[in-house]
Formats: structure tokens, sequence, C-alpha cells
């Protein structure tokens, strides 16, 4: 069947160039007696800031800036005007921009340049200070992420980082408030193995002195909130995460949010008192993200707590959760709580439950709020929604904390990896570990910020190697031209030859109708920055023929990550996935190994396609032999299929057939001798089996962590032949079917499993060499 025969108006499945398409953060203000709210929204490869106003009425008014290639804004309100900044990509550069407007405006204001750079610019947030505007962003300079102050002086603006950085730190996320003559700035910022939370405060005189610097034990604190009230009280709040395991080995994040008052320059952290367990948790995130039973993908932000102040003066903190019961997964909940002047913090409660992505304004009334979201039943502008709530009459949360007693806090350290080398002729190869399949929030149904997952696969996971490959469209979600580039020149400031890499790379998420299930996706990804960002909704790449035939020309390779596929270009196409945190493939499904004794040519990776931030962590990793760790020499490895697939262990595998190395293909005159070399296992071996032609051949029982053997196929006839080394370790095999795998190839994803809906054990059983082709003569 045609792919132009599916149904027109199926923006899942056939999308389009004009199909409208928005970024997942909203900022709202109240201003004027009504409501604003800004997005990023796209059409195409370009992008333009959106601002919709919400009158008492209900009624809504758009501008819209002039399109090109925006980013993520934020806004601000005083009595006389609204202010804006975002940031923006022009050719090469990044700048940050501003803009401001009054109540009455009709059209979006020309926009001013803040600041501009060749270097990367995260998403800025303004505030005001008497009257002026204030923006605070995340640049690089001198090879670190640094915080940058701006603000006008005489007409100009001017920019600054005021605050020292002794120790060298990344710093990623900021917020922004002014309370009397200062201006107060917190942060997050990585420091092995951990994020930790910064306050400063940057005084009248333009002098900045760090207040606090918020430092865990084996958590990592990321996406600081800030605001003020008129008595000199500065207040934050932050995500929390825990690593934590359960009797199965699935490894996750326990995520919780934590706050801090400030005054007089002294810290002090809120404390929940009726929460026995944690007081220090004033925010309970785990519904929905930490499986009781389940994990379920969210369009929402689930790991972006708020806090504001109502005109009481106190203070509440806001999240939004998803029911890990619910089928659907485009709506969720507005989640809130107040804490009163004495201290005392209320149950929290839902105070809306129509869509995701929530948004409420920074000042609320004493007795209603009003939260502005996304509604997915809605098509192009009228996807923006607002509704006003009541603050005193939420709807009760009840929620069973039982369930996740299957969780216990632990704390990761990298696995040792194996020293052995493979020497085949005149090279030597070493064995790196690589996860090139792990989703951050820039899509719509994952967890986790790019730095943080980075970070996590070197320091926690030991990776060598790591790709994030965000969708490049879901509905109302692309992954843009900006949200690529900014990919880009993080993976460029983090990746450093023979020590650790970061491979840009994105999943084309696409469908086809002769396909059952009708998906034919692609990990797309390239040895260095600068490849193109082929998406389907581009009429270049809008088919999986076409991607290809672009894909060829820019230099990347693409391989497809389900149990079921239709291969398209084998100049680009190496590989497949074998195994991730969805499916054991060649264990539950008979689909690969058809294709191979079909004669296709093609090696094994294990990826874990995580969108819970545990790369590296979630039942797959790939060992790939190369010279040294390089992209060009990576591209190698995966061009010549000299690649092993594991459930997410470290093994040194030498599999040779007829004097093939693992991935090889040659000749043999007369039958092959066959050995193997397997050693630091992390756990004893089951057994060991060669098969040839998908075929069991060969089986051993060691019951030992090295193993090694050798022994000649008398059996095999003349003829084309391919063998698999497979390697299973005492445990759990961690599949998520039953039954005969011929019938289960073509059945979708399984739910009633130990593991369901992208759940995996961090280390599994399974290890498999990539097919030695081998032509016997």
């Amino acid at each position: 069947m045609a792919i132009d025969a599916q149904k027109k108006d199926d923006i899942f499945r056939l999308p389009s160039m004009d199909t409208l398409h928005f970024g997942r953060h909203i900022s709202s203000v109240c201003f004027g007696g009504d409501t604003y709210a800004a997005v990023q929204v796209g059409k195409g490869r370009q992008t333009a800031i959106l601002l919709c106003r919400f009158d008492e009425k209900g009624n809504r008014t758009f501008l819209q800036s002039p399109w090109g290639m925006a980013h993520q804004p934020c806004l601000a309100a005083d009595e006389d005007y609204l202010h804006v900044a975002w940031n923006e990509l022009v050719g090469d550069e990044w700048r940050i921009r501003y803009a401001r407007l009054d109540a009455g405006a009709g059209s979006f204001p020309e926009a001013e340049t803040v600041y501009q750079t060749a270097e990367v610019c995260q998403p800025p947030v303004v505030t005001l200070k008497q009257g002026k505007p204030y923006i605070a962003f995340t640049s690089r300079r001198q090879e670190r992420l640094e915080i940058f102050i701006a603000f006008a002086e005489d007409r100009q603006w001017c920019t600054r980082t005021v605050f020292d950085n002794p120790d060298g730190l990344d710093r990623f996320r900021s917020a922004l408030i002014a309370s009397g003559s200062s201006l107060f700035v917190a942060w997050d910022q990585y420091r092995q193995p951990d994020y930790e939370v910064v306050l400063g405060e940057v005084s009248a005189a333009g002098e900045g002195k760090i207040i606090s610097i918020m430092r865990p034990e084996k958590q990592r604190w990321l996406r600081p909130s800030i605001t003020a009230d008129e008595q000199g009280n500065v207040y934050l709040c932050w995500l929390a995460l825990q690593t934590v395991t359960d009797k199965l080995g699935i490894i996750d994040n326990h995520p919780f949010v934590m706050a801090a008052r400030c005054r007089d320059g002294k810290v002090e952290y809120l404390k929940d008192p009726g929460n026995q367990a944690n007081p220090y948790e004033v925010g309970d995130l785990r519904e929905g993200q930490l499986a009781g039973e389940i994990y379920k993908g969210f369009v929402g932000l689930r790991r972006n707590p708020r806090i504001n102040l109502d005109t009481d003066g106190s203070l509440w903190l806001w999240w939004e959760m998803r029911r890990e019961t619910w089928g659907s997964d485009v709506y969720g909940r507005l989640v809130g709580r107040k804490m009163d002047s004495r201290g005392e913090w209320s149950k929290p409660a839902i105070y809306c439950g129509d869509g995701y992505c929530y948004s409420v304004p920074p000042s609320l009334a004493e007795s209603s709020g009003i939260c502005v979201f996304y509604h997915f039943e809605n098509r192009d502008f009228d996807l923006l929604q607002a509704k006003t709530f009541d603050l005193k009459a939420p709807e009760p949360l009840d929620i069973d904390t039982a369930k996740w007693r299957r969780w216990k806090d632990i704390a990761i350290t990298p696995r040792r990896k194996p020293e052995s080398n493979a020497e085949v002729g005149k090279e030597s190869y070493k064995l790196v570990w690589a996860d090139t399949h792990c989703h951050s929030n820039f899509s719509p149904d994952a967890e986790g910020e790019l730095d943080e997952l980075v970070n996590f696969a070197r320091d926690m996971a030991g990776l060598d190697m790591i790709s994030i490959i965000d969708n490049d469209f879901y509905p109302h979600k692309a992954l843009t031209e900006v949200e690529w580039q900014l990919e880009n020149q993080m993976a460029a400031h983090f990746s450093r030859d023979r020590h650790f890499l970061w491979l840009p790379g994105y999943e084309f998420t696409f469908h086809r109708t002769d396909l059952q299930p009708d998906f034919n996706h692609r990990c797309v990804i390239y040895p260095r920055p600068g490849g193109r960002l082929l998406r389907r909704i581009d009429p270049e790449s809008s088919s999986d023929v076409k991607m290809q035939a672009a894909l060829k020309e820019a230099g990347g390779m693409a391989y497809p990550h389900h149990c079921s596929y239709e291969l398209v270009d084998p100049t680009v196409e190496w590989n497949i996935e074998a195994c991730s945190s969805w499916r054991v493939c060649l264990e539950e499904s008979v689909f690969t190994m058809d294709r191979l004794r079909e004669g296709a040519r093609i090696g094994f990776i294990g990826s874990s396609d995580t969108h819970r931030c545990v790369p590296g962590l979630a039942g797959a990793r790939t060992g790939l032999f190369v010279e040294e760790l390089t992209p060009e020499a990576l591209l190698d490895a995966y061009r010549q299929r000299r690649i092993i697939a594991t459930q997410g262990f470290n093994i040194f595998i030498d599999f040779r057939v007829g004097g093939e190395f693992i991935g090889c293909q040659g000749k043999s005159a007369g039958p092959p001798k066959i050995s193997g070399v397997i050693r630091e296992a992390p756990e004893e071996i089951d057994y060991v089996e060669v098969l040839r032609d998908g075929e069991l051949l060969w089986w051993e029982s060691p019951e030992a962590k090295d193993f090694s053997f050798d022994f000649t196929d008398e059996t095999a006839k003349k003829g084309n032949h391919f063998y698999i080394l497979k390697v299973k370790l005492n445990g759990d095999p961690s599949l998520n079917i039953d039954g005969d795998p011929r019938t289960n190839s073509i059945k979708p994803f399984e739910q009633n499993s130990r593991y369901p809906h992208n759940l995996a054990r961090g280390e599994g059983v399974y290890a498999w060499t990539s097919p030695v082709r081998l032509q016997v003569e």
C-alpha cells in the first residue's frame, strides 16, 4: 500500500510541512488585567515566538514575531510593559533577544539583540528590578558553560559573568528574581558525579557573590525556580533525583522537590514535618515517573517544579503529573500545595486536569489562580488554552505510596571494563562501550536534560560514547533546527577524542502502511557535529527512502530499532537494534534471523531507547572494537560490524569463524574452524551457543566467568552461511513475552510482563556477536 494512502487527518503518521508545532515550555504572566503566554511556534524548518493574550472573558488574541530560528521564550511584566526574552539562531550565530510591548500593542514589537556569539546560548530568563529588565542565560566561555547577566545601561545592553567559578564547573539552567536593590540568581551546576543548586546575589553595584551552594550527597539537584516576597525573603525550589533499584535489577530515578528560603544571606531548607520518610521532600513527583507497576511516557513536563506567591504572601509549589494507571499520555494534572505564613504545608491537591505542559503565572490572587496549558485534541493556535481555578476548592489527590516500596536507594559507580584487546591481522582493537539511543526532554514523552544524560552516561554508567536520539516529530512537537544545532554544539562541548564522545543524532519517526506494526523508525547518527537534520516533515526527507538518500550524501548512518522493519539502503544501514529497554528483539522475535537467512548483512547494536534518563543502565549497550576512541574509528567499527550487543553489561568476546573476526565476511576452503574467547563476564556464564544460519550448532555450559573454545564445523555444507556467538549469564532472561518467537515477531509491544513499557534490568543476561558471514567452498 502506498504511503499517501494513509488517512490525511492522521497528524501522527502523516504530518506535513504546514503542520504547526510548538515548544514544550510555556511562560505566562498576568499583565493589565489579562493573562499572557509565550511559546515557541514552528512551521516547517522555521520557528517564531507566539504571544497569546487571554482576557477576562476567555477571548484570545495572538501576536507573533517574524519567522526565523527563535527558541524558548520567557515573560516578565510590570505595571507598564510586558517583557519577553528568548534565544535565537541567526545563521551560525547565537543571539539573546528581547522585546517590550504595552497592553495596547497590535503587533509584535521589533526585537533588540542583547548578546551575540558563535557559542551556544541556552534559553534565557528575565525579571525586572526597579523598572529595568535583567536577563540571565547560559553560554560557553573559555571552554566552560557560564551564567551571564545582561542589563540595559544608557540604552545599550551590557553582558557580564559576575560569579566566580574557581572549580571550572559547567553551569546550566538559571532562575532570576529581584528583591530590594539586589538581584538573586539560582542555577544548577555539575560537580562530578552530582548536580548542585547555587544561589547568588548581584548587588546594586553589579558585584556578584555566591550566598550558598546546596550540595547533595549521591543525588542530582537541577532546575531551580525562584521567587521573593516584600519582606525580603527569597524562596527557591528545585528538582531532586535519587537513583534507585528494585529486586528485578531495574535502575531508575526517584524524583522529588526540595525548597529553601534565604533571608539576610542565610539559607534554610523548608521541611514538610508530615513526610516521615524524608521531611526535606516537599513535593512528591513519583506518580507516573517511578513505576509502581509500569512506567508510561507523558507529553507534559513532570520534572519542572515551580514556585510563586499569592497576594496573601503564602508560598505555592506547583508540579505536573500523570496517573500511572491512566490509558492516556496526553492529559496530565496540575498539582499544587501551599505553605502558609506559619510554615505549614497543605496537602497536595489537583487544580486542573485538562491538558499538559502547565504554566502558572508568578503571581496569584488570594482565592483564584489561572493556568495556561496545551490541549492535545485541538489543532494549530487552538492548542493553547487557559483555565481559571479555585485555590480554595481543589480536587483531592489520593495516592497510595505503598506501591513504591519496591524501590531502594542505590549509589552507582561505573562497572569495570574488560582490558583485553583483539588482535586481528596487523590491527589491535580495544573494546569501548556505547549507548546510541537515549531520549531527552526534547522528545515529547521523555525525561532528562541533554547535559544530564551525557554526564550520567559518562560518570555513572561508565560509557565511552553516547548519542541522544530525540524524535524528529510527534504531534504538536517537532525537533527544531535550533534544538538540533543546540545538541550539535553541546556535543562538541562534551566530546574529547580518546576520552569521551557524544555523537549527534535524532530519531526519524517514520510510519509506513505496508508494515505491521507500521513503524519504520531509524536512529540517525553523525560522527561529528554539523550533520543535516532530515525530518519526515521536510519535503526532501518525507519518506525513509528519501531520508536515507540524503543521509548518504551527508555522511551519517542509520539503524532500525523495532522487532520488525524494512531495510532500505545497505550503504547507510549496517546494523539493527538487537535489544533495548523495550524489547529483547533477538530473543522475542525471529524477524531478524529471517532477514539474515534472506541474505541481509547486518550487525547487532544494543541501545537502550531509555526515556527515563538512565543511559547505559537501561538494559542495553554496544561494545565496539576500535583502534582508538575517535568518531571516525567508531563509525568504521559500525560500518564493519565489529560490534557486540549486550543487555547492559560489559564483557570481552573474541569470536572467529574460518579466521574471520566478528562482523566480517570471507571464504573457507572446506569445513571452517570456529573459536571463541570470553573474558571478564560480570556473572558466571550459564551457557554459550554458536548459531549457524539461525539454528543451534554448538552449546556448552562453562559455569565460569572466563571461557574459551574451538572446534571445526564438519557439517557445514558448501554455500553461504552466517555464524553468531550468543552468551547467556546466570539469571533472569528479562524477556517481555512468552511463547514461540515466530508468532510474536509481528506483534506490538506486550505490557503484561515483568518489564513493561520501557522498564528493563540495568544489566540483563544476554550478549550476541554480530554475524560472521562465510562462503564455504
